[in-house]
């Protein structure tokens, strides 16, 4: 998937974050309707899924403006112990139609839902980013298709 990006070329950035509390379907409608927003006038785009307290996110788009939201988003009350998944260069986007699109868990096949439970379950001990790009790249797809942006 990727690695260091020194000239501000298309980059990625994926994390998980634990919400404080439970948070309502509405709640995080309007919180990717407010990203969407303000990621499009920066260039970002990505995918949010938000399950059982737990944010799951890819953010593509500049290496420096990601990694201003990405302060930005770590300093958020909403959640706490925000850790990354992945981080580096890409060669397109992902959800190029989408400044913030909102998966459902739902829209998953019972194991790319697993999948999904099992990164965000191990978390920082993941280690090597290289061993999980197989792993990563499956579970894009499975946000690609439950966002409709198999044709992007």
């Amino acid at each position: 998937m990727g690695s260091p990006n020194p000239n501000n070329e298309l980059y990625c950035i994926i994390y998980s974050s634990t919400a404080w509390n439970d948070m309502l379907s509405d709640d995080i409608r309007m919180l990717a309707i407010r990203s969407s927003e303000n990621n499009l006038d920066k260039n970002i785009s990505g995918v949010l899924l938000y399950h059982d307290r737990t944010f799951f996110q890819v953010l593509e788009g500049h290496e420096n403006d990601l990694h201003v939201l990405y302060d930005a988003i770590q300093q958020d009350k909403r959640h706490y112990g925000a850790f990354k998944l992945y981080e580096g260069s890409i060669k397109r986007r992902n959800f190029s139609n989408w400044g913030m699109a909102l998966a459902d868990i739902g829209a998953f096949s019972q194991d790319d839902a697993d999948l999904f439970r099992s990164l965000v379950d191990a978390g920082p001990q993941l280690g090597d980013q290289s061993a999980m790009t197989s792993r990563i790249d499956r579970l894009i797809a499975s946000f690609r298709k439950a966002v409709g942006a198999e044709g992007d």
